[in-house]
């Protein structure tokens, strides 16, 4: 069960990377596990944070039931 639960959530991500590629212009600099960094204009830190939020909540059509949710925080650097 557990690796279905991890595809389940590759594939959630991985929709979600590709919604961030096709309808905005934020650079996706790394990936963590199930965590997107971005680097990003400073005074557009949290009209970007609300808009990759709201991508990563939005799953795609088969998903529809499944408890999507995605929090974020605006950082100078990574941290844990």
């Amino acid at each position: 069960m557990q690796s279905a639960t991890q595809a389940v959530a590759r594939d959630l991500l991985a929709h979600s990377l590709l919604r961030l590629y096709d309808e905005t212009d934020i650079m996706v600099n790394m990936l963590i596990h199930d965590e997107i960094l971005c680097e990003v204009k400073e005074e557009e830190a949290e009209a970007m944070l609300a808009k990759i939020t709201g991508i990563m909540c939005d799953g795609p059509t088969w998903s529809e039931g499944l408890p999507i949710n995605a929090e974020g925080y605006i950082s100078r650097r990574y941290k844990k």
